[in-house]
């Protein structure tokens, strides 16, 4: 059974930090916390499937857990820290980060436009996900599918759900979304649609100044940011070589305005979990006063001169980082 001293949201951290760790037809248990996350998750290892996508860049698990739940769970992007670790996988980081980065919307046969590229990694998995059996047991009709993901994963997550309820795969109080730093996946309508369905279900986990979820990018945020940093008040103070640069970044922002014009229309979906700026953090709801003051954050996270927090939005994305929070 699982300890009763750690949180749901935090066991479903630990079944996307999993999806990290597929390889063949299991898990590595040569790293760090798989052994412990397995136990944690209550996975039945006895039911464990795993897929990768033919490009490499893409990859899930699905598992029965002893309480009678299913978790299927997406990996992220490929971190580039893998190329050190095997030379072999500079093609498929590569690819992985190429695909991250084909933000365009396309339509589909979800609701509304989605991103391109997640929508071909959606694609590239669905042959296996269309053969599993995802419904609840007859003696358990109670028992959920559970999808979860990290990053990227979590941006499948929301397209797989989404994909299963519109095809009528599985019924909408069958299934349950945890999402961790996940990008926007949709445009307005997607995100009115899936909401419709499964905002009750859906649980959407941004940690204080994580950049992801902010992504893909509002051209209208970003000049903001930049013009923030270009005041150089007393709370952003910035030395006159980073006050060029970022005049150069923002000159750049301009000129790419109208390509990016589009990006503006992409909608987070599911319900917003944001883990606070606190010591201890503490989950906050969707609000006006939130959505402004994170995008009042999002300078200081950007700035090295401000404590040392130059890397603080990319520590802030880690999945341990959420881990350690909840």
């Amino acid at each position: 059974m699982i300890s009763q001293t750690v949180s749901t949201a935090n066991i479903f951290a630990r079944a996307s930090r999993l999806a990290y760790s597929i390889q063949n037809n299991s898990f590595d248990f040569t790293q760090e916390n798989v052994e412990n996350d397995v136990n944690l998750v209550n996975l039945d290892m006895t039911t464990l499937k795993t897929y990768q996508s033919p490009n490499e860049i893409d990859a899930c698990y699905f598992c029965k857990t002893f309480s009678g739940n299913s978790i299927l769970s997406f990996r992220g992007t490929l971190p580039p820290t893998e190329i050190f670790n095997d030379y072999k996988n500079v093609l498929p980081v590569l690819r992985d980060w190429l695909n991250d980065g084909e933000v365009e919307q396309v339509s589909s046969d979800l609701w509304g436009k989605v991103h391109h590229g997640f929508l071909k990694s959606l694609d590239s998995l669905l042959p296996i996900i269309t053969k599993l059996d995802l419904h609840p047991s007859k003696n358990f009709p109670d028992r959920k599918l559970y999808i979860t993901g990290h990053s990227k994963g979590g941006a499948l997550a929301f397209l797989t759900a989404a994909c299963l309820i519109k095809t009528n795969q599985i019924k909408p109080n069958n299934v349950c979304v945890y999402t961790y730093a996940a990008p926007r996946v949709g445009d307005y309508k997607f995100a009115t649609e899936y909401n419709r369905f499964l905002i009750n279900s859906t649980k959407r986990f941004e940690y204080q100044d994580d950049l992801v979820p902010h992504l893909p990018p509002n051209t209208g945020l970003w000049s903001s940011i930049v013009n923030t940093v270009l005041k150089k008040d007393g709370r952003f103070p910035v030395s006159t070589d980073l006050s060029g640069l970022f005049k150069q970044f923002n000159q750049v922002l301009q000129k790419i305005e109208d390509y990016t014009h589009p990006l503006q229309s992409y909608t987070s979906a599911g319900k917003l979990q944001f883990l606070n700026w606190d010591s201890v953090p503490i989950i906050e709801e969707e609000s006006e006063s939130l959505d402004f003051q994170r995008n009042l954050y999002l300078p200081e996270a950007f700035l090295p001169s401000l404590n040392d927090k130059s890397i603080k939005f990319i520590s802030d994305h880690c999945i341990d980082t959420y881990i350690n929070a909840l």
